[in-house]
């Protein structure tokens, strides 16, 4: 705005409209130069109000935040250790999303036990009750499963509905060869669960990406229990399953950060 309303000449700095042409060092260079500058400068503020005024992409849009009960699956396959490491991998799994959150299954069980009127600890969380627990803590989606055999494979399904009208919302499928892919297909089911949601690609997947990698399904088993023993303020019977867990898989390093949260540094 200065070099447009002021020009430098032989006598010093005046104002444009009194300098005359036997005066003026930048009559035609300075003019064009002065065009430049105000052509990059309304091009750069243009850029820069379309990049923070226009509406974010599509795909990088948040959706709406929901929330998951997971249901007692239903175990046909003949192997008891899928009883609970399969919600809980299936859990892990959807906890990567940043807009989805899970209903603890623990404070479910005791919900689930207080209307079964059971006082039972362990009640199993029928998708029924599970329902019960969702509406009344006004969770959006029960998911329910079920575990079989069938010509050779392990099949789990899973079924979302929306707790308030029952309405099924998806149904999901898997396979696996042998007992020790399940935690695979589980794996697969909860990127699959995820797309369902909304989530595209992973974009938007937290940081800390949730993936349940374990060798096997015994030392899942001991993982999730020493988990459950943690929240319950158990920590010495915590620590000794992260420390079984770790034997059975000495890749896990979940079971070793679980286990360092309860031993005193040093020992």
């Amino acid at each position: 705005m200065l070099a447009w309303a002021f020009e430098i000449t032989t006598t010093g700095l005046k104002r444009t409209e009194d300098v005359s042409l036997e005066e003026s060092i930048t009559h035609v260079t300075g003019r064009k130069l002065d065009f430049i500058v105000i052509g990059f400068l309304v091009a750069a503020l243009s850029l820069s109000l379309y990049a923070n005024l226009r509406s974010p992409p599509d795909s990088l849009v948040l959706p709406d935040p929901v929330s998951i009960l997971i249901a007692d699956f239903t175990n046909d396959s003949g192997n008891e250790l899928f009883t609970g490491v399969l919600e809980d991998t299936l859990r892990i799994g959807i906890e990567a999303t940043r807009f989805v959150e899970t209903y603890p299954r623990k404070d479910t069980r005791k919900l689930a036990s207080e209307i079964a009127a059971s006082g039972d600890a362990n009640t199993i969380l029928s998708p029924e009750l599970a329902s019960q627990v969702a509406i009344g803590q006004g969770v959006d989606i029960v998911v329910s499963g079920n575990v079989s055999r069938s010509n050779g494979e392990i099949l789990v399904a899973i079924a979302g509905v929306n707790s308030a009208d029952q309405t099924i919302l998806f149904e999901l499928s898997e396979s696996a060869e042998n007992d020790e892919e399940m935690l695979t297909a589980i794996a697969s089911l909860a990127i699959e669960l995820r797309s369902e949601l909304g989530d595209t690609n992973g974009d938007f997947s937290s940081d800390n990406s949730g993936s349940f990698w374990v060798a096997n399904l015994s030392a899942a088993s001991e993982f999730l229990h020493a988990q459950e023993l943690g929240s319950n303020v158990n920590l010495e019977e915590a620590v000794r399953h992260y420390s079984r867990a770790i034997e059975l898989d000495p890749g896990l390093i979940q079971a070793y950060a679980g286990r360092g949260d309860f031993v005193p540094k040093g020992t």
